[in-house]
């Protein structure tokens, strides 16, 4: 069931949902993006045929999945690492690492660059990892999301269990490659390193990665 009656999803999110349609033959009904209240709009409306319905009630309970091939992480014995994002309206940026060298926000802003991840600022030119994992090993990350604003940040190459958001336990840890950070919210993600290589970890809204908020996480 979702939490407070909505699924919250944040760009390059997923979720399988399931519905059980069991108003009255020959009613509507509208379901609603209201992620934010003040602009919330009709996403989709439900219209039912006039005819009797195809059940009497919903079939039951879900079959159970296959099981996950993903390899678990292990909680205990898993090595911590710890991503703080800052910079936005509001975010209290004074500056930043760019291209090699700590810039003052006002040489940030004149490259449209506005945002960081661990003080550090995206470039193309000079990208050095945010975090070393050690191949075949379990890694628990903590996001801290030091902004006004929400940010879905997503890693290539793995998948995680997300811990907990808001300092509070997420049920079910679901699988993800993407977690959505509230403004000055902050999540626990967990995973084992089994892909190596140098993945992208980056805000799902393009606008921030093309102001900064791209790096790297190595694998080893």
């Amino acid at each position: 069931k979702p939490t407070n009656g909505m699924v919250l999803l944040g760009p390059g999110q997923r979720a399988d949902i399931i519905l059980d349609c069991t108003a009255q033959p020959g009613s509507s009904h509208r379901i609603v993006d209201a992620a934010y209240q003040d602009e919330a709009r009709p996403f989709v409306d439900i219209v039912y045929d006039e005819g009797a319905a195809i059940r009497a009630e919903p079939p039951g309970e879900v079959p159970s999945l296959a099981a996950n091939p993903l390899a678990e992480p292990d909680l205990d014995n898993a090595q911590h690492h710890e991503i703080t994002i800052t910079g936005g309206a509001m975010g209290g940026l004074k500056g930043a690492i760019y291209k090699g060298k700590y810039r003052p926000m006002d040489e940030l802003i004149k490259d449209m660059r506005i945002w960081a991840l661990n003080g550090v600022t995206a470039s193309a030119e000079d990208m050095p990892p945010i975090l070393n994992f050690t191949l075949g090993k379990s890694h628990i990350v903590t996001l801290k999301n030091d902004t006004m604003f929400p940010h879905p940040m997503h890693l290539h190459g793995h998948s995680f269990r997300i811990l907990s958001q808001n300092d509070k336990p997420v049920p079910h840890t679901p699988w993800a490659d993407t977690v959505l950070l509230s403004g000055r919210g902050s999540a626990k993600i967990a995973l084992v390193a089994d892909n190596p290589g140098d993945w992208l970890f980056h805000c799902h809204t393009l606008a921030h990665v093309q102001g900064g908020m791209l790096s790297i996480i190595r694998v080893a």
